[in-house]
């Protein structure tokens, strides 16, 4: 009823408004993503203008008052209906609803009050992070217009492939390949791990694929102190392609210690069995 008797639908002027985030993508090694580092990212924001601190004019110079709107940024326009008159407020097209005109601007930014710089922000990556999460730097994307607040930054963070290591969430997995006789009799040896070298006991009869545990081996659970995985160990028995003459006897002599499950007519099973037949076609 008011619209159409004098009263106003009115628009406001501008409000403040929050900068912009940006994104950034940032790939870490596996061993920064496991125990967390401090990375370096450059990026390039819209900041307030270092000559006149987004105030647009000239420093010792003032915007002039809008003559159009007499500086409260809106305009009033009233239309005779046959009901009475109906007003409307609309943002000053003059000065874009801010009540005020450079007239002269900034000879840094040439009136805009901000410009675009490079910067380098640090970034923290905690421990245990994984692919495809995000690191939120507050406050350091582009600036806010009108007074409003700077927005954020963005960090996207992607672990890279190692040479040594697979990750499977907070496990690390490993192949070690050993040959026949050490699987046979077992062994001790020395493997890589995240945190240098740890000893690997590989128990006698130990089949090729078999998974040796090394427990907290593997990566920190992200936010967590103590929790961690596991390094997870797959033995590989090598076969080997080709043989001199000593180790061909000496093989088959092996696998013929193995006849007393043929000679009771059942079948060999394992790799031992399977060898002595190899050895066997070979001769």
């Amino acid at each position: 009823f008011d619209a159409f008797f004098g009263g106003a639908a009115r628009q406001t002027a501008r409000a403040a408004r929050r900068g912009a985030d940006i994104q950034v993508k940032l790939a870490v090694d596996l061993e920064k993503a496991a125990f967390g580092s401090e990375e370096e990212i450059e990026v390039r924001r819209r900041e307030l203008c270092s000559h006149c601190r987004g105030a647009r004019s000239e420093p010792g110079s003032s915007p002039d008052t809008c003559a159009q709107c007499r500086g409260t940024g809106q305009v009033q326009r009233r239309q005779q209906i046959i009901f009475g008159y109906f007003s409307q407020v609309f943002l000053c097209e003059a000065c874009e609803g801010e009540g005020q005109i450079v007239t002269n601007p900034c000879s840094n930014c040439r009136g805009l009050g901000a410009e675009s710089r490079n910067r380098k922000l640090a970034v923290s990556i905690p421990a245990g992070i994984d692919s495809n999460t995000q690191i939120r730097l507050t406050g350091e994307g582009h600036a806010g217009q009108k007074g409003g607040p700077p927005g954020h930054v963005y960090v996207a963070v992607r672990v890279k492939k190692h040479n040594l290591f697979q990750r499977q969430r907070h496990d690390v997995l490993y192949s070690q390949d050993i040959d026949i006789a050490q699987a046979a009799l077992g062994l001790s040896l020395q493997v890589p791990t995240l945190d240098g070298d740890a000893e690997l006991k590989v128990p006698p009869g130990t089949q090729s694929g078999e998974v040796i545990r090394l427990k907290g081996q593997g990566i920190p659970h992200m936010g967590s102190t103590r929790a961690r995985g596991d390094q997870l160990v797959t033995i590989v028995v090598q076969t080997p392609k080709s043989l001199t003459d000593e180790q061909r006897e000496l093989l088959t002599r092996l696998a013929e210690t193995f006849d007393s499950a043929a000679n009771n007519g059942s079948k060999r099973d394992g790799w031992f069995g399977k060898l002595k037949q190899t050895l066997g076609s070979d001769e």
